[in-house]
Parts: C-alpha cells; structure tokens; sequence
C-alpha cells in the first residue's frame, strides 16, 4: 500500500504561535502529482517536523478543510502587529528588493534579510549553496525562514536544510513573494473562489503554466493518495 500525503487540519496562523520548529508546506494538486512521481519530494513533505497545508481548492474539497493558500498566508502574517517582533529571513529575495519588500509589510528593514541563490534547472541546490544558506540564515539569529524559490525546490531545500539552522519556522510560500512585491499578477478572488486559479494563469503566463495544469490533471487520478483520516 501507497504512503498517504497527510495534511493539517488546522489554521496556520493558530500553529504558528506553538513553540515547535516546523515546516509549512502550501501544496495543491501539482505537489500531489510530484509526490507520486518524485522521490526526494515525497521525502521531504513526509518529513515527521513538516506540516502540509491544502492551497489547492481541489485537494481542500476532497478534504473537506478549509483551503489555506500560502500567498494568502504570507500577507497576512508580514502585515500581522505581532511580525514587527521578530527577525525574517528571506531566501528567493534580491538584497536591492528589502527595502520595496520593507515598505509592502509592517516589517522594519532591519528586521528582514535574504539571499538569493544561484538558479538552477535541477529540483536540489548544491551541499556549497547550501552551506551558505545556513551560515546566513543562522548568522541573522533568524525566527522566521520564508523560502521562495519555487515548487519542488523549496520543499526539498527546507527539508534538507533543517537540522541545521536555528529558527522557530520554515515557510515554504513559492510565488507568494512575487504576489506581494507585484512582479507578478495574482489571479482575481472570483477566480480562487471557484477553483480555477490555475486556468486564469494559463492564460496570462502559458510558457511557464501549461507543464504545471498538465501536472494538475494527471494528479486528479492521485487523489486516493491523500489521507481522508479524521
């Protein structure tokens, strides 16, 4: 028998304030067709410290949980009083774009830094790129880490990383960071609210969408791997 994919039932922004350190992954049906056809992937979303959350409208149905989407998230959280009390870092985040993203939040520029690593076609980062990545995040004394590098990077980039920094929580949040520093366009909440966010993207963004519905598709026959468990 198939391992299931677990997701958490409860509101992100209640687990948050817990002392634990954890991983919040936002997933939809693309992560679910990755978590049939990628082993590492599978691997670190499994991860006994990693929580998942439905971003996906399906996947939340199927579940009969709310939807708990990480752009929404991550908003709200920057934009949260209770932000301003501690140190972000981001990793996906040119040094030049602090300020703008300073100005978007309630988050004093001291308060924020990031790192932006070096791209790559591959779904892991190198053991050098890495290392780096630690000796920053734990060197800023960081609370929260916001990892926005894109699915399935992230997810594989927190996981491997884990025991190796220092920080309350790790986000993994993908395209949330464009959404909230407008380089990209957010679909409209009509959209979201009826399921078809991804269609609204393939007509604004075809090259780099089409890949991620054909994903999403195929992953409606995955549904049967997704604990239904109370």
């Amino acid at each position: 028998m198939k391992e299931k994919l677990r997701f958490a039932k409860e509101d992100p922004f209640i687990r948050v304030k817990n002392s634990y350190k954890e991983i919040f992954n936002f997933l939809n049906l693309n992560s679910l067709y990755s978590y049939n056809n990628d082993f590492l992937f599978k691997k670190a979303v499994s991860y006994k410290n990693a929580l998942n959350f439905p971003d996906g409208f399906t996947i939340s149905k199927f579940l009969s949980i709310k939807q708990q989407r990480g752009p929404s998230f991550m908003a709200r959280f920057l934009n949260g009083e209770n932000s301003k009390e501690f140190l972000h870092f981001f990793i996906g985040l040119s040094k030049k774009d602090l300020p703008k993203l300073a100005k978007f939040t309630s988050i004093p520029l001291n308060q924020i830094r990031s790192f932006n690593p070096s791209f790559i076609k591959g779904k892991e980062f190198s053991i050098e790129e890495r290392i780096k990545i630690i000796k920053e995040v734990n060197k800023f004394n960081t609370d929260y880490l916001w990892i926005c590098v894109g699915h399935p990077k992230q997810e594989i980039l927190g996981f491997q990383i884990f025991d190796q920094i220092n920080v309350k929580k790790i986000f993994n949040v993908g395209a949330a960071l464009d959404f909230l520093l407008k380089r990209k366009k957010e679909s409209p909440l009509f959209f979201r609210k009826i399921g078809l966010e991804w269609l609204y993207l393939g007509f604004t963004n075809p090259k780099r969408t089409l890949k991620k519905i054909r994903n999403s598709l195929l992953a409606l026959t995955y549904l049967n791997l997704v604990n239904k468990s109370k």
